[in-house]
């Protein structure tokens, strides 16, 4: 992917990028989506078998930790001063941990209404949003191909939004008629979970 942003391309020379680190960074990117399809499948079986609705409280877990977690990477590791950061970027980090908070309620509330399978194929619409406001605000710049894979997207979520809507007339799985409303909000989540990732590579 050919991309020019406004990052100062001195920092990260070409050829910088070693084959070990780049595995490395595969193998932890996908540890953290099998561990998320760990944490939304554990979600929906307390909202769907147990009846459990304090959808932000099953949230609040994964945010300790996270906030734990960076804390200590911050403090130890990289010997940031926290009231240095806060000062500095305070406001920028609010707003992009109230707009990861919303997405991440809005797509544990569609869980409600239509199936974990749609929310988790949905959640794919993050990535044309990430493509266009990087396109907008950070000026990257994609080649045909990606745009192409870009239209490819978002016809196929027309066709899952359109399946779901088909099979909740039938009320025969999770959700019945309100499998469009479930889809809506998922695709909110997905909208609000592009944005907060393009803020926060704004913000390194």
């Amino acid at each position: 992917m050919r991309m020019i942003s406004h990052f100062d391309t001195n920092t990260y020379p070409p050829g910088s990028c070693s084959s070990r680190s780049l595995f490395q960074s595969l193998f932890l990117g996908q540890l953290m989506a099998v561990l998320m399809g760990i944490r939304y499948m554990i979600v929906s079986i307390l909202i769907e078998v147990y009846g459990i609705k304090i959808r932000a409280g099953l949230s609040l877990l994964t945010y300790m930790f996270l906030f734990l977690s960076c804390l200590s990477w911050l403090r130890i590791m990289r010997k940031v001063s926290l009231i240095g950061m806060l000062k500095n970027r305070g406001m920028k980090y609010l707003c992009y941990s109230i707009i990861d908070t919303q997405a991440n309620y809005t797509r544990i509330s569609a869980q409600s209404y239509t199936t974990l399978i749609s929310v988790q194929l949905l959640f794919c619409f993050s990535i044309p949003v990430v493509l266009v406001l990087s396109w907008i605000y950070l000026k990257s710049r994609y080649q045909l191909s990606h745009i192409f894979g870009l239209v490819a997207g978002i016809m196929s979520i027309v066709v899952i939004v359109w399946l779901d809507v088909r099979d909740g007339k039938g009320g025969v799985t999770v959700g019945g008629g309100d499998r469009l409303y479930g889809d809506l909000l998922s695709l909110l989540s997905a909208s609000l979970t592009g944005v907060s990732q393009v803020i926060a590579c704004y913000s390194i």
